[in-house]
């Protein structure tokens, strides 16, 4: 036994005096003073910043501090426009960029900050020094960032005297913009109020006509303007739009227009324009009601839009029975008919579409002439009632319904036919009789009075009012 206990008194001196574990060392370019210098593009390095530190002082990008950075400095010997993207894992990180002033981070110049991997573009002139830092923040616990370096090289139609002529229709063209610039006395787009950047292009048309002009459908920051004009000085604006809208140009055989591309809010990204032939306006319109008689004021009503992205000043509609075309949304017509309805709309750049619908005008209008009812009946007993109706307009069908009052003054239905109701002379009518008993509740009450109606199968009658009649009391005895 005290053997066992010696053998374990030395194995628990034994493992107290191991040395510790060593702590992980941070990256060799963690400090400011230790940046990695970037002699080459393109240029990649991927950094562990699981045991990265930050410095007293170094500034912060996003929200909470960033306590786990890495430093790259750029030094080139001829002006260059760098392009840098990042990625990061599992963590999210930051990256930021800014010119060295001789003074340290502390007083860095033109700092930038980027976050969610959106690459930035910067111009660094021969000579100056730029630094370039990826960050974690303290909560991520750690992770890798991979950093990437390239130059970018500006579009060859940077320059308004470099303007790419467009030879046919429809263009479409997407450029890097990372690089382009904007020249001393370089128009800013009167729909922008800046333009961070830009490439031009040229087109002179065969022969009159229209065409539109785009940037991206995507929400991406950029502006299209177009010019006339034969320098840069005396260029003047004839259309502008940002953000992937459009415009449509009336254009001349044989003059050059100009087309400024450029990005916005400091991005250079892609350029893109799309030049096509422009297309008509659509017209297209309704109406109410949808089943119009003489009596009613027909409203028509627009819904035409123009793809070319101009505005619609004018709508002539043409109601298809000889009155003169109006810009009037109202009409009554005169008589029954089929009538073809024209609408034609013009846009403020001169292009005119149209379009065509038929309209049925039917006047249903039917009306209960007379009602026969006996004077008086005996429970028990049957008697005839007789409905007179009166239909001048068109052929119809109708359902006439009878009714029979019950105590306490409500109807109950008692019978109904459906008919057909022909055109007849104004005097004429279709009868429609019903045959009906009394009840010794009828009795008790000593009277009843019946109520017709007559409704439109597939119609809406113009008049209703003289559609029910109520008869005087029938006696119950």
């Amino acid at each position: 036994m005290r053997g066992l206990l010696l053998v374990l008194a030395a194995t628990a001196v034994a493992v107290v005096a191991l040395p510790a574990a060593a702590a992980a060392a941070p990256p060799g370019n963690d400090d400011f003073a230790t940046a990695t210098a970037v002699t080459a593009f393109p240029f990649s390095a991927t950094a562990d910043l699981t045991d990265a530190t930050s410095e007293p002082g170094e500034p912060a990008c996003q929200g909470p501090p960033e306590e786990r950075t890495v430093w790259y400095a750029i030094t080139p010997d001829e002006d260059v426009v760098v392009r840098a993207r990042w990625s990061s894992s599992p963590s999210p990180s930051t990256l930021m960029v800014g010119r060295d002033t001789g003074q340290g981070f502390g007083n860095l110049a033109d700092v930038r900050c980027h976050a969610f991997n959106e690459p930035h573009v910067f111009d660094v002139r021969a000579g100056e020094t730029w630094y370039v830092r990826a960050a974690l923040f303290v909560f991520s616990g750690g992770g890798s960032v991979t950093i990437d370096l390239e130059t970018v090289e500006p579009p060859p139609n940077d320059d308004f005297a470099n303007a790419k002529p467009i030879t046919q229709l429809p263009f479409s063209e997407t450029v890097d913009g990372a690089a382009s610039g904007n020249e001393p006395g370089e128009r800013t787009p009167s729909c922008s109020g800046q333009s961070a950047g830009s490439v031009w292009y040229s087109y002179t048309p065969s022969s009159d006509g229209w065409i539109t002009a785009a940037g991206p459908f995507a929400g991406q920051s950029e502006v299209v303007a177009a010019y006339t004009g034969s320098s840069l000085q005396d260029l003047v604006e004839v259309g502008c739009r940002t953000f992937g809208s459009q415009f449509t140009l009336r254009v001349s055989s044989g003059t050059t227009y100009y087309f400024q591309v450029g990005g916005l809010f400091g991005g250079g990204g892609p350029l893109h324009l799309d030049l096509t032939v422009a297309p008509n306006p659509v017209a297209g319109f309704g109406y109410s009601p949808g089943d119009p008689s003489t009596f009613d004021d027909l409203q028509v009503f627009s819904g035409s839009f123009d793809p070319g992205g101009n505005q619609i000043v004018s709508q002539v509609w043409d109601y298809g029975d000889g009155t003169a075309p109006t810009s009037s949304t109202s009409h009554r017509y005169g008589r029954d008919g089929d009538y073809t309805i024209t609408l034609t709309v013009t846009t403020s750049d001169g292009r005119t579409g149209s379009t065509a619908q038929v309209v049925s005008v039917r006047t249903h209008d039917v009306a209960i002439k007379s009602f026969d009812v006996p004077t008086s009946g005996t429970p028990g007993r049957t008697k005839q009632v007789t409905v007179g109706i009166a239909n001048t307009r068109v052929p119809e069908v109708a359902d006439v319904v009878l009714y029979k009052s019950v105590p306490g003054g409500d109807f109950e239905q008692v019978g109904s036919q459906r008919v057909s109701l022909p055109v007849r002379t104004k005097n004429a009518q279709t009868k429609v009789t019903f045959t009906v008993s009394f009840t010794q509740a009828d009795l008790a009450v000593g009277k009843v009075t019946f109520k017709a109606s007559v409704v439109l199968v597939g119609g809406r009658d113009c008049h209703p009012a003289d559609n029910t009649v109520i008869a005087w009391p029938t006696l119950v005895r």
